[in-house]
């Protein structure tokens, strides 16, 4: 594997694990406001 490739690999694999975070957050946020909005809570 070139220097570039190696390069482009690891800054993937980077953006790859702040997506995956992003996603995790999404998802509490989501089941945060789905909790809220339930019936039960009004």
């Amino acid at each position: 594997m070139s220097t570039e490739s190696a390069r482009e690999n690891r800054e993937l694999k980077r953006k790859v694990r702040e997506l995956e975070r992003t996603i995790e957050v999404l998802k509490a946020a989501m089941n945060f406001f789905v909790a809220e909005c339930a019936p039960q809570h009004r």
